[in-house]
């Protein structure tokens, strides 16, 4: 049996594997929106739980939501923050306001029923125990 012959299109872009990369990284993950801001996230796997570390530095614990969306973890932040400066002839004042968010596939084996969150010191720590696997189940064949 003889294989075809396949002739190479000279007109195809051929991409660089780092493009590739880029666009599964780009589409892959939520992307912030102008009023948004990415908060550094740690997540640390340990016998029996995860333990997410969220940095969230000057942000009131009553401007934090964390909560479960579809098949999503969520945390979202609110920041506002002003800064006044008064001087002999000047005065200054100067505002912030900004949103954080990410967004986290819910795996198999979290137990999100169990989870929980405490905040202090601008660091957020999620606990998310981990499901005990359950036992395989025999059928019986008749």
């Amino acid at each position: 049996m003889r294989m075809p012959i396949i002739h190479r299109n000279e007109k195809m872009e051929y991409r660089p594997m780092r493009t590739l990369l880029d666009d599964f990284i780009k589409n892959a993950f939520h992307q912030p929106t102008n009023d948004e801001k990415m908060m550094a996230v740690d997540i640390v796997e340990q016998d029996k739980e995860f333990i997410l570390t969220a940095n969230l530095p000057g942000i009131k614990k009553k401007d934090i939501k964390v909560f479960v969306e579809g098949n999503d973890l969520v945390i979202e932040a609110k920041q506002f923050e002003e800064k006044k400066e008064e001087q002999e002839t000047m005065y200054s004042c100067e505002r912030y306001q900004g949103n954080y968010r990410r967004a986290f596939t819910i795996q198999d084996n979290w137990d999100c029923d169990n989870m929980y969150a405490k905040y202090e010191d601008g660091v957020l720590k999620i606990n998310i125990p981990k499901m005990q696997p359950k036992p395989e189940k025999s059928i019986k064949i008749s």
